[in-house]
C-alpha cells in the first residue's frame, strides 16, 4: 500500500521544433498518478522567462505538497535548454533561493549533471532542496523515461532519499549506470550517490 505520495510539479520543454512531434513526459506522470494516487501539475514551457516564472510559482508555499520537481528539458553540463535559450543551474538557483525546503528536484535532461559536484551542491544549498538528481550522460528518451517512472514510483513507498536511491538502484542498476544517474543530497553519510567506477 502506497503511503502519502508527494505531488510532482513538472515543467517540460520542447523536444523538437517540428510541431507534429508529440513526445511528452505527461503520460509518465499520468501513470504515476493513477498507480500511486499521486497528484501532479504539468506545464509545457517554451521560453526562458516561462521557465523561471513557473519555477518561482512552484517555490510558493501553496505548492508545498508538490514535493518533487521534474524538469524535463534538453540539456548540457550545468544547463537546461529551451530551443536556442538556456538557463544555467546557477541562474535557476538564484530564482529559487531558499524556496525549496524539503523538496527534491529531478532533471530529466541530458548531461545537466556532467558538471562539478560543488556546482550541484551549491544549487542544492542555495535552493534549500533536500536533494537534486539527474543524469551525467546524453540519454535515450525512452530509457530515461523508464528510469524516471521507477524513480518517481519509489517516492510512493519511501521518504528517505537514500532509501529511494537504494530502491531504484535495486530495480534498475544497469539503466542507472548507463544514464549515470546521480543524486546530490544533504546526507552527511552519502552526499553524492550512487558512485560509479
Amino acid at each position: 500500500m502506497a503511503r502519502s505520495t508527494p505531488g510532482i510539479f513538472c515543467l517540460e520543454g520542447p523536444w523538437s521544433s517540428v510541431l507534429t512531434d508529440a513526445s511528452s513526459v505527461q503520460p509518465l506522470l499520468e501513470t504515476v498518478g493513477r498507480l500511486n494516487q499521486a497528484k501532479y501539475l504539468y506545464e509545457r514551457v517554451h521560453t526562458r522567462d516561462e521557465l523561471l516564472y513557473l519555477a518561482r510559482k512552484w517555490g510558493q508555499k501553496r505548492y508545498g505538497t508538490y514535493g518533487v520537481g521534474y524538469f524535463a528539458f534538453h540539456g548540457s553540463p550545468g544547463t537546461v535548454h529551451l530551443g536556442r535559450e538556456k538557463v544555467t543551474l546557477d541562474e535557476l538557483g538564484e530564482e529559487l533561493r531558499g524556496k525549496l525546503q524539503g523538496r527534491v528536484v529531478h532533471f530529466g535532461s541530458c548531461e545537466v549533471f556532467q558538471t562539478d559536484v560543488d556546482e550541484l551542491q551549491a544549487f542544492r544549498r542555495k535552493t534549500g532542496a533536500r536533494a537534486i538528481s539527474g543524469y551525467r550522460e546524453a540519454v535515450d528518451w525512452m530509457q530515461s523515461a523508464a528510469f524516471d517512472l521507477l524513480y518517481f514510483d519509489a517516492f510512493a513507498y519511501k521518504s528517505n532519499i537514500d532509501a529511494i536511491v537504494r530502491d531504484v538502484m535495486e530495480q534498475a542498476q544497469g539503466l542507472a549506470k548507463l544514464l549515470q544517474f546521480t543524486v546530490v543530497s544533504g546526507s552527511r553519510s552519502n552526499p553524492v550517490s550512487p558512485i560509479y567506477d
